[in-house]
């Protein structure tokens, strides 16, 4: 049985600490004291995490949504993944809609994030890598790499520290030798590159700023400040302004 700290609970819910320290006394959440820590099962950490969200969807349909809530872009879809694509973008939205604001629905705004991870999760391959610190300038001004999530003004949470971007997998190996990039773990990473592959739908046409693919780049980062981000975005484009494109696609 694996133990992992408070902090480490937290940011793999996408919660704060706090949150998780209220699971814990509402004894929703087991935890065994250690010395002056808390420490919790792993196991029960996932399965908290964890939500049935049914079949996984394939490339072609995840990116089938990022489409058709960039209006033009669904053209190549056909009029049957048009209408499943409009109406699983609807019960994203709708989704949003219900959560209101405050602390109380702290859990169904990390549930909707584990929607968007569902749902666009396989639109891309995300691999993570660590680059030196005086490569990450030239990497961020690589034409070979579409900069979108963290890396975008539009995040509101840009970070100069981090590159993520989307990258055709054709072109991952070269830029790999490039910037002599090195696999690494969640916590080391510096480099977040979505792999996109052949055949995936996803045209040079797309805007990675466009809410849903920024919403879902963010949700996967597993972090408290990502993930209420990428709730903020879905909510904002649930709201009459921003949320009118979607039943105007035909």
């Amino acid at each position: 049985m694996s133990r992992i700290s408070v902090a480490e609970a937290a940011e793999r819910l996408g919660v704060n600490v706090q949150r998780v320290h209220q699971r814990i006394a509402d004894g929703s959440l087991a935890a065994e004291r250690i010395g002056r820590q808390w420490t919790l099962d792993d196991a029960d950490v996932a399965r908290l995490g964890r939500r049935p969200t049914g079949r996984p969807l394939s490339s072609r349909s995840a990116w089938a949504m990022v489409s058709v809530t960039a209006g033009a872009g669904a053209a190549h879809l056909t009029a049957v993944e048009r209408s499943r694509a409009r109406t699983r973008v609807r019960q994203l939205l709708a989704e949003a809609v219900r959560l209101d604001d405050g602390p109380a629905d702290e859990e169904a705004a990390v549930a909707l994030a584990a929607s968007l991870r569902s749902l666009l999760g396989g639109r891309a391959q995300r691999r993570l890598f660590r680059v030196s610190p005086r490569d990450l300038p030239d990497l961020r001004d690589d034409e070979r790499v579409r900069l979108s999530g963290v890396s975008l003004a539009a995040s509101g949470i840009a970070s100069g520290d981090v590159v993520e971007g989307y990258v055709r997998e054709d072109l991952v190996e070269s830029l790999v030798d490039h910037f002599l990039l090195v696999e690494a773990g969640h916590r080391e990473a510096d480099v977040v590159l979505h792999v996109v592959g052949p055949g995936a739908g996803a045209g040079p046409e797309i805007d990675t700023a466009g809410w849903l693919l920024l919403a879902a780049d963010l949700a996967e980062h597993h972090r408290p400040r990502e993930t209420a981000r990428a709730v903020q975005v879905v909510r904002e484009a649930a709201g009459q302004d921003a949320g009118r494109d979607v039943p105007e696609v035909r």
